[in-house]
């Protein structure tokens, strides 16, 4: 029969390609089964959440770029200025103190300049123009330093070890929340004048209008830095009492303790001048200011007003949400809090830390260190897994379950606050253990929805086998950020939506006693369901596992490309693009997971001639 053709008007062609889009992207399609594996991979895109692009971000990106190494991904899309110094620095003059991190120095180490604004504005200048989001510190302690040189300032003599001593007026200057003249008025104050947070906050809105509402690389405010430690860090602002004690915050639960008077302040400050500005408090350094502001008696705690604050987040929400509602405003944005593992290898060693040597980076890194490293993001999540450290060992606390601990938290006393990790690692970044373990929080985080998140470098480059080198000591770290963020190398990565994915192990029986082998995190972009990436971690030291995927989508897919990153002590390599896989069933195939490595899987579909713009011709 000789063949024949029609030519379709552009109206009956959009018709055609809206039955065609239905039938092919529409209707759920059952996976087949894969097959025999060790292990089952299934994803559901039906069950799904969004990812925010935040969560992949470092400290100091562009100001800290030599440290990061030459790895680094230009996809890195938060960066941050914060840490001790910034809780004393002084916005006006550039000048900030180092606190216990060196001999609580006076000085000009974030910026010689002395310009309102200098310290921030190269690295936001740099962020912005690379459409990388920024977390700015607006410190809230109460005093920044005077452009006055010192070095070893002694602590002012504290009353008792509730109430905070006036610091040496030589070095240091009030800064209060609110400028009685109006934000804005009377900038630079100079040494002998008093700074103010909306004035800071109005510096932000005149140089980089618009940019705290901004769709993907908003400015955020981050309300100081770890205050449950200011007593130690900052003992030249708060004092020692006579008897050579720390000043801490105490609790107020029948009003507002200093914590979170000073957070009100200085949220409804700069809300005053950016009513969309989000803010971030109150940036604990971790568990026990997390539980009971470090000092405090433990909890749990009566609420005046009836029922039962299980730890200090439960009171620190609940006074911000009371301000909140009083002022018909939201004055807290995120949670913000800061992790670093306590996490111990063999010999009871933590496997994060440069101050140790004998811990983290400098420790040897035997199977039993590699694995409690691997192992250790569970405290995030995993309601049946105690790590081994101080706060399972001496508290009691049972699995620490980070992140379900906080969203309920939030659940319970302030409904509606983001969540943020702004400072996290998990030690030896040159090595394949340490490119898992980081791999594996990325995941997730993503799974979990945090908002942002931003790494802090701890890394040791003297440790061995780095010989000095920024670039090794990270080198797996940058390889697990280009997992999700650059796997070919093009610039794709991890989607936009998060989908549900179970791993089926029948080895792991006891989730409690025995190691995780395998973990995987899956995802597509909204406008893009015909490309998922999956992140597929093998942590096992020794085994190569086999793992059957299924997939429930709306697609079907036929290839599988596979990048993969690999590696052990001292070393890592990838992602490197090795063979595809073609998928012969319908959403089903097995894929071998080689041991330590992270393979990024991405899904496609067939690739067919684009149609004509104007005319489909059907041949029959």
């Amino acid at each position: 029969m000789r063949a024949k053709t029609f030519f379709l008007s552009r109206t009956a062609l959009i018709l055609f390609l809206v039955l065609l889009c239905t039938e092919a992207f529409g209707a759920v399609i059952p996976p087949d089964d894969p097959g025999p594996a060790d292990v089952r991979l299934s994803v559901d895109s039906t069950m799904s959440n969004p990812i925010s692009r935040l969560i992949y971000g470092l400290n100091g990106k562009f100001s800290d770029a030599a440290g990061w190494g030459s790895e680094l991904p230009s996809q890195i899309a938060l960066t941050r200025l914060g840490g001790n110094r910034w809780t004393v620095w002084n916005w006006e003059n550039g000048w900030s103190n180092a606190g216990s991190d060196w001999y609580y120095s006076n000085d000009q180490y974030l910026t010689t300049t002395t310009t309102p604004g200098a310290a921030v504005k190269p690295e936001a200048d740099a962020a912005f123009a690379a459409n990388t989001g920024i977390i700015v510190t607006l410190p809230i302690i109460g005093w920044v330093s005077k452009s006055v040189s010192g070095i070893n300032i002694p602590a002012p003599n504290a009353p008792n070890q509730t109430t905070p001593a006036t610091p040496s007026s030589t070095y240091f200057q009030p800064m209060l929340p609110k400028n009685p003249a109006g934000a804005g008025s009377g900038v630079p104050h100079g040494n002998n004048g008093t700074i103010y947070a909306d004035d800071f906050v109005k510096w932000l809105n005149t140089t980089y209008p618009g940019r705290a509402s901004h769709a993907t690389a908003p400015f955020l405010l981050s309300l100081d830095n770890e205050p449950e430690l200011w007593g130690s860090t900052h003992r030249e602002i708060r004092g020692r009492t006579s008897a050579n004690q720390d000043v801490y915050i105490a609790l107020n639960l029948a009003g507002q303790d200093e914590l979170v008077s000073k957070s009100i302040g200085n949220a409804a400050a700069a809300k005053d001048v950016i009513p969309g500005i989000q803010t971030m408090g109150f940036v604990s350094y971790g568990w026990q200011g997390l539980i009971n502001l470090q000092s405090n008696p433990p909890p749990p705690y009566n609420r005046p007003s009836g029922g039962t604050y299980n730890w200090y987040v439960d009171v620190f929400l609940d006074k911000m949400k009371q301000a909140s509602d009083a002022q018909s405003r939201r004055l807290l944005d995120i949670l913000d809090v800061h992790w670093y593992p306590e996490a111990e290898g063999s010999g009871n060693r933590r496997i994060v830390g440069t101050w140790d040597p004998n811990a983290g980076d400098n420790a040897a890194q035997d199977a039993q260190t590699q694995d409690a490293r691997m192992q250790a993001p569970r405290s995030l999540w995993d309601p049946q897994y105690s790590e081994s450290s101080w706060i399972t060992r001496d508290t009691g606390s049972g699995p620490i379950r980070l992140l379900g601990r906080i969203k309920n938290s939030i659940n319970a006393w302030f409904p509606g606050t983001k969540i943020s990790i702004s400072e996290w690692y998990y030690g030896r970044g040159g090595d394949i253990s340490g490119g898992i373990a980081v791999a594996d929080v990325l995941g997730i985080f993503a799974r979990e929805g945090l908002y942002t998140a931003t790494m802090w470098n701890l890394a040791n480059p003297n440790a061995s086998p780095y010989n000095g080198s920024n670039t090794a000591a990270l080198k797996a770290v940058m390889a697990a950020f280009r997992a999700y963020l650059n796997y070919d190398g093009a610039g794709h990565g991890f989607g936009d939506t998060y989908l549900k994915t179970d791993v089926s192990d029948p080895s792991v029986t006891n989730r409690a006693a025995q190691n995780e082998r395998i973990t995987a995190y899956s995802s597509i972009n909204a406008n893009e369901p015909a490309r998922m990436v999956i992140v597929a971690i093998n942590k096992s030291q020794t085994a190569t596992i086999s793992a059957g995927l299924q997939v429930t989508h709306t697609i079907q897919f036929s290839q599988a490309e596979v990048y993969r990153i690999t590696g052990g002590v001292g070393s890592c390599s990838g992602p490197t693009h090795i063979a595809d896989i073609p998928i012969t069933l319908k959403n089903a195939f097995t894929i071998t997971l080689p041991p330590l490595s992270i393979s990024t899987i991405v899904l496609k579909t067939s690739q067919s001639r684009p149609l004509s713009p104007q005319n489909l011709h059907i041949t029959y």
